[in-house]
């Protein structure tokens, strides 16, 4: 154990020592031939929101571990509308393409964000300068390359928020199968990080208006089963089973307005999300996916 404390301290102190030199001495020779990028930075204002975003949520999938059989993959469409820079709603519904067993799942989910604090800090923000993909042999390469920029504004929000809930699908009990339906309302929390920095470089636009979602609810939701045996087996436990569960997630998403010259870039209208949580019967559950954004004004 001590061995091993010693290998890591001495880790440690190397990789400061290196940082250290890299950042004080001026001379290093492996950085004498890396030519450096001059930009001029056009845009720097995380505070342009969008007032309505709309997007088609191409591929969804919803995993629930103690009940394999209300497993779906699903699409649909989602949205936000800002009447107020305090005051945001959002809604989702997402419609069953695959399901291991009947019914098709649907779920439904609205909710509104009060934001209490917002606030500007600056920080280093990378923006994509270059994106390509090639192939060798069976195998797809992807290269990036990337422009750390210093000192730009960043947006960050806290509020407050509450919704109803409903996800319809099977349920599994012993072999036998019922349609299940959980319906209620949830209340949490919601942070919001934005960015909005467009740099050119060699005459050429490159952006970063990227915005990071991050969210925890608590859920209070009635479960409704169709079939009478598993009905009544849930009826005979439902003492033991509370009606509440938790949720928290992350969603990547442009939030400033949509600019016509990037309608047809692929990175500037992708939505990403990922959630997971416990819902009362089914337990654990994982939610994820990714949607286009073809309306934000």
């Amino acid at each position: 154990m001590i061995n091993m404390f010693k290998r890591l301290l001495t880790i440690v102190i190397c990789f400061l020592l290196i940082k250290a030199y890299g950042q004080d001495n001026p001379n290093q020779p492996w950085l004498k031939n890396i030519p450096k990028t001059t930009y001029e930075v056009i845009e720097d204002d995380p505070s342009v929101l969008s007032r309505l975003s709309i997007n088609f949520d191409f591929l969804y999938a919803m995993i629930a571990f103690k009940n394999i059989s209300g497993s779906s993959v699903d699409m649909g469409f989602s949205g936000t509308y800002r009447p107020t820079p305090k005051l945001e709603w959002n809604a989702l519904v997402h419609a069953g393409i695959l399901s291991f067993d009947k019914p098709s799942s649907l779920m439904i989910d609205v909710n509104s964000v009060r934001y209490l604090s917002t606030k500007t800090i600056k920080r280093e923000v990378d923006v994509l300068l270059k994106y390509s993909k090639s192939t060798i042999g069976t195998y797809d390469y992807i290269s990036t390359t990337s422009l750390s920029v210093p000192d730009r504004q960043v947006l960050k929000k806290f509020g407050l928020r509450r919704g109803v809930y409903l996800r319809r699908n099977a349920y599994e009990y012993e072999s036998a199968l019922s349609p299940m339906t959980q319906i209620g309302i949830y209340g949490g929390i919601q942070f919001l990080n934005a960015t909005n920095v467009v740099i050119k470089v060699n005459g050429v636009e490159h952006f970063n208006e990227s915005g990071f979602i991050y969210y925890a609810d608590f859920l209070a939701l009635k479960s409704t089963i169709s079939d009478d045996v598993v009905a009544q087996n849930y009826k005979d436990r439902s003492g033991a089973i509370l009606p509440v569960g938790f949720r928290f997630g992350a969603i990547y998403k442009p939030l400033r307005p949509r600019l016509i010259s990037r309608r047809d870039n692929f990175f500037a209208n992708l939505e990403l999300r990922c959630e997971a949580g416990w819902r009362p019967l089914e337990g654990n559950f994982f939610h994820t996916g990714a949607g286009w954004n073809f309306y934000r004004n």
